[in-house]
């Protein structure tokens, strides 16, 4: 069963550009990892303070391996500098028709 995850960042004012570049590394590495479909980070519009994660995985396991891998471990105290407030997280599951 795909996993979908949405992520939204909110990041301190004027970090936005910072926290991307942190990022980057995260989003090259998670996209060559077996299970990943889709791991795409997108920026508010009308507030670039806001970021949105959406990933798609091909089940669970991969997803734990991600969230076990070095890139991920390592990462998310340095993202965490960047905080304005907490991130919020979404799990989904598709709807089969």
């Amino acid at each position: 069963m795909m996993i979908i995850i949405a992520v939204q960042f909110n990041v301190a004012a004027g970090k936005a550009g910072a926290f991307i570049q942190e990022a980057k590394p995260l989003i090259e590495a998670t996209r060559g990892e077996a299970g990943c479909v889709s791991y795409v980070l997108h920026q508010d519009i009308k507030n670039p303070e806001q970021l949105l994660l959406i990933e798609h995985w091909q089940d669970q396991a991969s997803l734990d391996v991600h969230m076990r891998s070095p890139h991920y471990t390592k990462i998310l105290p340095k993202l965490g500098a960047f905080y304005a407030a907490p991130p919020t997280i979404h799990l989904y599951q598709e709807v089969k028709s």
